[in-house]
C-alpha cells in the first residue's frame, strides 16, 4: 500500500493536552477515516524515546489502518514537551500526566 493511499485511511493529528499541574504536552493520534473506531490504544514511549519514534508512529498508523485509535504523548522533557529534557521531578508527575492523557483520550 503506498504512503498516499494508507493516509486517506486514517487521519493523523497532533496537538496538547493538559497534564499534571497544568502542564502542558504533546500528543499525536493517528484514527480510522470514514468510520468509528473498533479499540483505542494508548502508547507509552520509553525512557529516552518520544511519541513519534519511528517503532511508535508505524505501530499508530498500522492501528488506525486497520480501524483502530491510537494516541501517544511525548512525556515531561521528551519529543516535543517542554521540560529538562529526559527528566521528571519524580514518577508521581509521570503517573499523574498519563492518568490525565487517558481521561482526555477518553
Amino acid at each position: 500500500m503506498s504512503e498516499e493511499t494508507i493516509m486517506s485511511v486514517f487521519q493523523h493529528h497532533i496537538g496538547t493536552f493538559s497534564g499534571y499541574a497544568g502542564y502542558n504536552l504533546v500528543f499525536q493520534s493517528c484514527r480510522p477515516s470514514n468510520t468509528e473506531s473498533k479499540s483505542v490504544l494508548i502508547i507509552v514511549h520509553g525512557g529516552s524515546d518520544y511519541a513519534d519514534g519511528i517503532g511508535y508512529r508505524w505501530l499508530a498508523e498500522h492501528m488506525a489502518a486497520n480501524g483502530h485509535a491510537a494516541y501517544a504523548y511525548d512525556q515531561r522533557g521528551h519529543g516535543r514537551s517542554p521540560g529538562v529534557r529526559m527528566h521528571a521531578d519524580n514518577w508521581h508527575e509521570l503517573i499523574a500526566d498519563l492518568n490525565a492523557f487517558i481521561h482526555f483520550v477518553r
